[in-house]
Protein backbone atom coordinates (compact mmCIF):
# COMPACT_ATOMS: atom_id res chain seq x y z
CA UNK A 1 0.00 0.00 0.00
CA UNK A 2 0.90 3.46 -0.94
CA UNK A 3 0.57 4.65 3.00
CA UNK A 4 3.74 2.81 3.96
CA UNK A 5 5.93 5.62 4.26
CA UNK A 6 3.79 7.98 5.72
CA UNK A 7 3.03 5.23 8.47
CA UNK A 8 6.64 4.60 9.29
CA UNK A 9 7.81 8.15 9.49
CA UNK A 10 4.84 8.48 12.04
CA UNK A 11 6.86 5.82 13.73
CA UNK A 12 9.70 7.03 13.94
CA UNK A 13 8.61 10.58 14.44
CA UNK A 14 6.75 9.26 17.68
CA UNK A 15 9.77 7.19 18.72
CA UNK A 16 11.62 10.53 18.72
CA UNK A 17 9.35 12.86 20.47
CA UNK A 18 8.75 9.56 23.39
CA UNK A 19 12.83 9.00 23.57
CA UNK A 20 13.39 13.01 24.14
CA UNK A 21 9.91 13.41 26.45
CA UNK A 22 11.45 10.67 28.44
CA UNK A 23 15.42 11.14 28.50
CA UNK A 24 17.22 12.18 31.82
CA UNK A 25 20.39 10.67 30.98
CA UNK A 26 23.62 12.53 31.26
CA UNK A 27 24.51 15.76 29.02
CA UNK A 28 24.59 14.35 25.36
CA UNK A 29 27.72 15.18 23.26
CA UNK A 30 26.86 12.79 20.13
CA UNK A 31 23.70 11.62 19.10
CA UNK A 32 22.84 8.31 20.25
CA UNK A 33 19.59 7.39 19.10
CA UNK A 34 20.42 3.49 19.11
CA UNK A 35 16.97 1.80 17.79
CA UNK A 36 15.77 4.99 16.34
CA UNK A 37 18.78 5.81 14.30
CA UNK A 38 19.33 1.44 12.85
CA UNK A 39 15.22 2.00 12.01
CA UNK A 40 15.64 5.28 10.14
CA UNK A 41 18.30 3.25 8.10
CA UNK A 42 16.52 0.49 7.66
CA UNK A 43 13.39 2.13 6.71
CA UNK A 44 16.07 4.78 4.16
CA UNK A 45 14.88 7.54 6.10
CA UNK A 46 17.16 10.63 5.77
CA UNK A 47 19.23 10.18 9.20
CA UNK A 48 19.89 14.22 9.13
CA UNK A 49 16.05 14.25 9.24
CA UNK A 50 15.60 12.22 12.74
CA UNK A 51 18.29 14.04 14.42
CA UNK A 52 16.96 17.49 13.85
CA UNK A 53 13.88 15.99 14.80
CA UNK A 54 15.44 14.75 18.29
CA UNK A 55 17.01 18.35 18.33
CA UNK A 56 13.93 19.67 17.93
CA UNK A 57 12.61 17.88 20.89
CA UNK A 58 14.44 18.69 23.14
CA UNK A 59 14.35 21.89 23.22
CA UNK A 60 11.10 21.81 23.06
CA UNK A 61 10.85 19.34 26.25
CA UNK A 62 13.11 22.29 27.82
CA UNK A 63 15.93 20.53 27.82
CA UNK A 64 18.51 22.69 26.34
CA UNK A 65 21.41 22.37 28.47
CA UNK A 66 21.24 18.63 27.85
CA UNK A 67 21.87 18.99 23.92
CA UNK A 68 23.56 22.51 23.94
CA UNK A 69 26.88 20.90 23.09
CA UNK A 70 25.22 18.11 21.09
CA UNK A 71 24.03 21.09 19.16
CA UNK A 72 27.14 23.31 18.96
CA UNK A 73 29.48 20.09 17.70
CA UNK A 74 26.89 18.49 15.39
CA UNK A 75 25.31 20.98 13.10
CA UNK A 76 26.94 19.36 10.13
CA UNK A 77 24.90 16.09 10.94
CA UNK A 78 21.45 18.09 11.10
CA UNK A 79 19.48 19.89 8.54
CA UNK A 80 19.87 23.77 9.49
CA UNK A 81 17.74 25.89 7.93
CA UNK A 82 14.85 23.42 9.09
CA UNK A 83 16.42 23.34 12.55
CA UNK A 84 16.11 27.38 12.87
CA UNK A 85 12.72 27.63 11.33
CA UNK A 86 11.16 24.99 13.62
CA UNK A 87 13.36 26.61 16.75
CA UNK A 88 12.13 29.98 16.42
CA UNK A 89 8.69 28.75 16.77
CA UNK A 90 10.31 27.15 19.86
CA UNK A 91 11.64 30.41 20.71
CA UNK A 92 8.45 32.50 19.84
CA UNK A 93 5.82 30.20 21.94
CA UNK A 94 8.53 30.46 24.94
CA UNK A 95 8.87 34.00 24.50
CA UNK A 96 5.57 34.54 24.29
CA UNK A 97 4.32 32.57 27.50
CA UNK A 98 6.64 34.44 29.04
CA UNK A 99 5.71 37.85 27.75
CA UNK A 100 1.93 36.93 28.57
CA UNK A 101 2.98 36.10 31.75
CA UNK A 102 1.99 37.05 35.21
CA UNK A 103 5.19 38.21 36.39
CA UNK A 104 4.94 42.06 38.07
CA UNK A 105 7.97 42.50 36.70
CA UNK A 106 7.63 41.97 33.11
CA UNK A 107 5.10 44.68 33.05
CA UNK A 108 7.82 46.62 33.95
CA UNK A 109 9.90 45.58 31.00
CA UNK A 110 7.17 45.90 28.15
CA UNK A 111 7.79 49.36 27.79
CA UNK A 112 11.76 48.28 26.60
CA UNK A 113 10.63 45.74 24.07
CA UNK A 114 9.95 46.55 20.10
CA UNK A 115 6.06 46.34 19.94
CA UNK A 116 6.67 45.15 16.56
CA UNK A 117 8.80 42.75 17.55
CA UNK A 118 6.67 41.29 20.23
CA UNK A 119 3.28 41.67 17.68
CA UNK A 120 5.32 39.32 15.38
CA UNK A 121 5.71 36.79 18.05
CA UNK A 122 2.55 36.57 19.15
CA UNK A 123 1.82 36.04 15.05
CA UNK A 124 4.50 33.63 14.29
CA UNK A 125 2.64 31.43 17.76
CA UNK A 126 -0.49 31.96 16.41
CA UNK A 127 0.47 30.59 12.41
CA UNK A 128 3.32 28.13 13.70
CA UNK A 129 2.89 24.22 12.44
CA UNK A 130 3.77 22.98 15.83
CA UNK A 131 4.30 18.74 14.90
CA UNK A 132 4.88 18.76 18.83
CA UNK A 133 2.03 19.43 21.06
CA UNK A 134 2.49 22.86 22.77
CA UNK A 135 3.97 22.44 26.10
CA UNK A 136 3.18 25.22 28.26
CA UNK A 137 6.82 24.97 29.88
CA UNK A 138 8.06 27.48 31.90
CA UNK A 139 11.41 28.38 30.37
CA UNK A 140 14.20 30.35 32.39
CA UNK A 141 14.84 33.07 29.89
CA UNK A 142 17.97 32.90 30.21
CA UNK A 143 18.11 29.35 28.67
CA UNK A 144 15.58 31.03 25.94
CA UNK A 145 18.25 34.09 25.35
CA UNK A 146 21.24 31.22 24.51
CA UNK A 147 18.77 29.40 22.37
CA UNK A 148 18.02 32.16 20.16
CA UNK A 149 21.71 32.98 19.80
CA UNK A 150 22.49 29.70 18.98
CA UNK A 151 19.43 29.76 15.97
CA UNK A 152 21.50 33.26 15.15
CA UNK A 153 24.87 31.49 14.76
CA UNK A 154 23.42 28.49 13.05
CA UNK A 155 21.62 30.85 10.39
CA UNK A 156 24.81 32.66 9.58
CA UNK A 157 26.40 29.69 8.49
CA UNK A 158 23.59 27.99 6.75
CA UNK A 159 20.95 29.02 4.06
CA UNK A 160 18.44 30.70 5.81
CA UNK A 161 16.71 33.51 4.31
CA UNK A 162 17.76 37.17 5.69
CA UNK A 163 14.38 37.92 6.48
CA UNK A 164 14.05 35.25 9.00
CA UNK A 165 18.00 36.05 10.33
CA UNK A 166 16.88 39.61 11.30
CA UNK A 167 13.75 38.04 12.95
CA UNK A 168 15.74 36.09 15.00
CA UNK A 169 18.35 38.92 15.79
CA UNK A 170 15.20 40.83 16.99
CA UNK A 171 14.98 38.05 18.77
CA UNK A 172 18.55 37.76 20.22
CA UNK A 173 17.82 41.47 21.55
CA UNK A 174 14.38 40.95 23.06
CA UNK A 175 15.66 38.10 25.17
CA UNK A 176 18.54 40.10 26.24
CA UNK A 177 16.48 42.85 27.16
CA UNK A 178 14.26 40.38 29.72
CA UNK A 179 17.36 38.86 31.26
CA UNK A 180 19.18 41.94 31.45
CA UNK A 181 15.90 43.36 33.36
CA UNK A 182 14.97 40.53 35.23
CA UNK A 183 18.48 40.21 36.52
CA UNK A 184 17.67 43.72 37.91
CA UNK A 185 14.71 43.01 39.33
CA UNK A 186 16.14 40.35 41.01
CA UNK A 187 19.00 41.69 42.63
CA UNK A 188 17.32 44.63 44.11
Amino acid sequence: SSNVPELQEAYLNDAVLTFAKEYSGPYLDKFDLAEIETLANVWDTDTKEVKTRFLLAMYENAKDRVVDELLTKSALQIDVPTFVDAGVDIACRRLNVFLSGKLPSIRNVMGLLDADVCEWVKQRVRTASSTMKSLELNVPIGDTHLFVMRLLSLSAGANVESALRVKIHALVVMSGILVKALSETSSV
